[in-house]
């Protein structure tokens, strides 16, 4: 059944973003089979792409595969491995999750917005360095420092 169309549909400007890349986007999608299934996928190819995921891609996507925006959305705002912001070359990740928070991970925090300059703004002047905070580092190469005493 094919989806309702509603009348309040947004309108894309996809010019400002690299041809070439969204064309390449274009024929990943193309070539899977089951496109709404695979949505997590498609967003992992287009952040790789573009390196973030502006509402433009989302929604470009969100077309692409026939789901809804807010699905699109739902998805990339759950998952804390897509951003919708350029990221930096850099990026730093600090656990604030209890067990670190508790051991200190404020500190830390403090101590890396104040020795790079960051303050509040979660970027770097430099826009090469960002900084992030996580509920658990878990999945990262280095562990935290706070939870295994390094």
């Amino acid at each position: 059944m094919a989806r309702a169309v509603h009348e309040k549909t947004i309108s894309l400007d996809l010019n400002d973003l690299p041809q070439d890349k969204l064309q390449e986007l274009d024929a990943y999608i193309d070539s899977l089979e089951d496109k709404k299934g695979s949505l997590i996928h498609v967003l992992h190819r287009a952040q790789n792409l573009f390196g973030y995921l502006p509402m433009e891609v989302q929604l470009h996507i969100a077309r692409k595969i026939d789901v809804p925006g807010a699905k699109v959305f739902g998805v990339v705002s759950f998952y804390s491995y897509f951003t919708t912001e350029p990221r930096g070359e850099h990026t730093i990740s600090i656990c604030m999750g209890t067990a670190c928070f508790v051991k200190g991970g404020e500190d830390i925090l403090k101590k890396f917005m104040s020795d790079l300059g960051i303050e509040k703004k979660r970027r770097h002047v430099c826009r090469q360095t960002i900084y992030s905070t996580r509920r658990s580092l878990y999945w990262r190469m280095w562990s935290c420092t706070c939870c295994y005493g390094w």
